[in-house]
């Protein structure tokens, strides 16, 4: 939270171990960042999650992870709709590793500006795609639909152009997230998932170069939590949710 700027605490994280029954190494982690109300997130919380499982376990073979994601992030948005979450939104980063085989992959998908950035032998490596009304594609897609953007805004109200819920503007604001899939090597050695909060104040690799600096420094220490207080101290007016993945 950040308490100084934000009266309200509207982010969410989840970590799940063993994600896959049959995979006990594999992985789930995602972060949330709610906005106009807590409705979607505490929905999405334990929804998504599962309804990932379900596609999993019914397509995975068939249809790829990236597709089972993508059509786990499609129904999570139409249940929010049915359970009448209409005014409240929420973007999100997921990410999945998982072991196929040899290899160990890792698995994203987003919608919103929720980031996840990889470090790569140290190089950061954004493995998400920001949906920002500032960024040209989306602003075309917006105006094909028959919308606009204003001020760097959703119809001058949202600053995101995918996210769950907000269906009041839903023809415009998708829930079809970016997805992309990564097959991890022994250089890969941290993953961040954070929210806007982070990123408003962090480039990619400093946020990298911080988190593997603490961790050489303070190996026991709460490097997630040393890097939301650094964010919060430079100035971040948002809520700022963190996660900090060791590979």
């Amino acid at each position: 939270m950040n308490a100084s700027h934000r009266s309200a605490m509207e982010d969410e994280h989840r970590v799940v171990d063993g994600f896959l029954p049959e995979d006990r190494k594999s992985g789930f982690f995602a972060v949330y960042d709610g906005h106009g109300g807590r409705g979607v997130v505490d929905y999405l919380k334990s929804a998504l999650e599962k309804n990932i499982l379900t596609e999993l376990g019914y397509e995975r073979n068939v249809r790829g992870v990236e597709e089972c994601l993508a059509s786990a992030y499609l129904i999570s948005d139409i249940e929010t709709s049915k359970e009448n979450l209409l005014l409240s939104g929420s973007t999100a980063a997921t990410c999945l590793i998982l072991n196929e085989g040899k290899e160990r992959m890792l698995y994203s998908a987003n919608v919103g500006d929720t980031r996840a950035v990889l470090s790569r032998g140290g190089t950061a490596l954004r493995v998400t795609f920001d949906h920002k009304a500032n960024e040209q594609a989306e602003v075309k897609r917006i105006e094909a639909a028959g919308g606009f953007v204003r001020g760097k805004r959703v119809l001058g109200v949202l600053t995101v152009t995918r996210s769950f819920g907000d269906h009041t503007l839903k023809n415009l604001v998708l829930a079809r997230p970016y997805t992309s899939s990564l097959k991890l090597n022994p250089t890969d050695d941290v993953l961040i998932v954070a929210c806007d909060g982070l990123w408003d104040v962090f480039e990619d690799q400093e946020a990298i170069d911080y988190v593997r600096s603490t961790l050489r420094s303070d190996p026991q220490g709460n490097v997630a939590e040393a890097l939301v207080r650094q964010a919060i101290e430079r100035g971040t007016t948002d809520n700022v949710t963190v996660l900090v993945i060791e590979l």
